[in-house]
């Protein structure tokens, strides 16, 4: 005969709830190192649902075996890039800082040669002695020198660490792919939240952190790589010593708004003009000049034309925000903490307005928002499933 369970009094689910979300941030606290390796494996996992589905259903392969063939190649390409690029841009990157601390060493030098003598540029002449620039000099070597003593270390912090990146790496796989192999082909099996009379809400809440990091990953993943890509070209063809290990800066600073990209600046000013070589033979200043000039067009042609048509607006976050974001998710996370302080920002942004909606009993989702569109997969398979389609077609044909 079962007895029924007598209901909770309002205080006792009151002490019961606190203790629950006290427990849930003495843990969070406790196991913080462990807690963004297990936020990236369920990011990693649910981003490559979509081309695991698909070779599970298109080529009709079992989902163990989809999942597998797709880790095999993620983990044949991250073995091939240190294996052949890691190593080039571990030495580019020591050999960068080696001529970045030698050249603030002539900065001063360099300022009060320039401050106080006269430059000729084809037929233009400027005497820079007449006006008095000395105390602009001092002002450009101290930040130059703040904001490469801040790089450096972030440097000199991610070379010392590198042996333990890659074992959180590797943590980050394997557990991913449990998640994902286990999930049975079903998105909703990786992550259940089941709160009675809430399940609308908790859908609509994933389906909106969905969308923002599913944007984050595509936008920034496209942006990042073309940017690693255009400056490789550009800073090639000037003759730019450690063009790769500055194109990966470069890539990496369009991830923090206002301070990425003078902190880029600064070493390309740096690197270019005290390096041996410069195209032409051109003047140290010249030269230079030319290369940052290139450099900062360049940027905004990404910020102003292919960035907006990329990205869009699915983040709906102000740079301003984010800079914050990445301030604070710096200290709590380190460097992996600057790098999605935009996404993190935007999934705190929707979870506050929710939690605040209903605190005042208005509706949760505004009605004038529009629906979220389905986010599209990381990687088009468009072209592979025509391929498949007309091989089909042709072997019935036969």
């Amino acid at each position: 005969m079962s007895v029924e369970s007598p209901p909770w009094s309002r205080n006792t689910k009151l002490v019961v709830a606190l203790s629950l979300v006290a427990a849930l941030f003495g843990l969070l606290i406790y196991f913080r190192r462990l807690f963004l390796p297990l936020l990236l494996a369920f990011l990693l996992a649910y981003l490559l649902y979509s081309p695991a589905y698909f070779l599970s259903t298109r080529l009709r392969l079992s989902w163990h075996l989809a999942v597998t063939l797709i880790y095999l190649l993620i983990l044949a390409a991250l073995i091939g890039f240190l294996t052949w690029g890691g190593i080039s841009l571990v030495s580019q990157f020591q050999n960068l800082l080696d001529l970045l601390q030698n050249s603030l060493q002539k900065l001063p030098e360099f300022f009060q040669g320039l401050t106080q003598g006269s430059f000729a540029f084809g037929p233009l002449s400027f005497d820079f002695s007449r006006f008095g620039m000395s105390n602009l000099s001092d002002q450009l070597l101290g930040a130059a020198q703040s904001l490469l003593g801040r790089l450096t270390s972030v440097l000199g912090a991610i070379a010392s660490e590198t042996a333990i990146f890659l074992g959180w790496t590797l943590f980050v796989l394997v557990i991913s792919y449990f998640l994902l192999v286990e999930s049975g082909g079903l998105r909703d099996a990786m992550l259940r939240i089941e709160v009675p009379r809430y399940q609308a809400d908790m859908k609509r809440l994933m389906q909106e952190i969905e969308y923002i990091w599913s944007a984050f990953w595509r936008g920034q993943l496209i942006v990042v790589g073309l940017t690693v890509l255009l400056y490789s070209l550009l800073l090639s063809i000037f003759g730019v010593r450690y063009w790769l290990g500055l194109a990966f800066v470069a890539g990496i600073a369009r991830l923090l708004p206002y301070i990425g990209p003078t902190v880029n600046w600064t070493l390309l000013f740096l690197v270019a003009c005290f390096q041996d070589y410069k195209l032409f033979g051109l003047s140290p200043l010249v030269y230079t000049l030319l290369v940052l000039g290139s450099a900062i067009l360049m940027d905004q042609v990404m910020d102003n034309f292919i960035s907006p048509k990329i990205i869009g607006e699915s983040l709906k976050i102000h740079p301003a925000a984010i800079l914050v974001g990445a301030l604070i998710a710096a200290n709590l996370l380190g460097v992996i903490g600057v790098l999605i302080a935009a996404p993190l920002v935007a999934m705190t942004r929707v979870i506050l307005r929710y939690l605040v909606r209903k605190l005042f009993d208005l509706p949760p989702w505004p009605e004038t928002e529009p629906p979220l569109p389905p986010p599209s997969p990381l990687i088009s398979t468009a072209p592979l499933q025509r391929f498949i389609h007309s091989f089909r077609k042709k072997e019935k044909s036969t």
